[in-house]
């Protein structure tokens, strides 16, 4: 009985603890779609945590990214130049950051003048 009323209080404790995140795996902070006839777009970040590693996603069309620059909750900005069209489905290469907690990516891109609206998202992983 003692054994028995052992194990339902561990199960609790455990199940009270957070999970840690998964090491590796990418996870989406935030996302924008952009304008058209804008060669500029803003993505906020969600979270504080302090990512090891940050890449941008497209989706439904591809589009030219010249600059990302990565603004923390705290000193100088990170500039990434990424200089590439990145299509549709696609991921730029991973980029390691310098500090801890983003709060915004500043985006500068090729314009586009018709079709789709694309979605840039920003995923970090630690």
């Amino acid at each position: 009985m003692q054994s028995i009323a052992l194990m339902i209080g561990l199960t609790m404790v455990a199940t009270a603890v957070p999970a840690e995140p998964q090491r590796g795996r990418w996870i989406t902070l935030g996302t924008a779609t952009l304008r058209l006839d804008s060669s500029q777009g803003i993505i906020r970040v969600r979270g504080t945590d302090r990512y090891r590693q940050v890449r941008l996603c497209v989706e439904r069309r591809a589009v030219r990214i010249e600059t990302a620059r990565v603004e923390f909750a705290r000193g100088t900005p990170q500039v990434l130049n990424v200089r590439r069209t990145v299509g549709a489905g696609n991921c730029t290469t991973a980029e390691t950051l310098r500090r801890p907690n983003m709060r915004t990516v500043r985006l500068n891109v090729g314009r586009q003048n018709h079709g789709a609206r694309p979605i840039v998202s920003v995923q970090a992983r630690w």
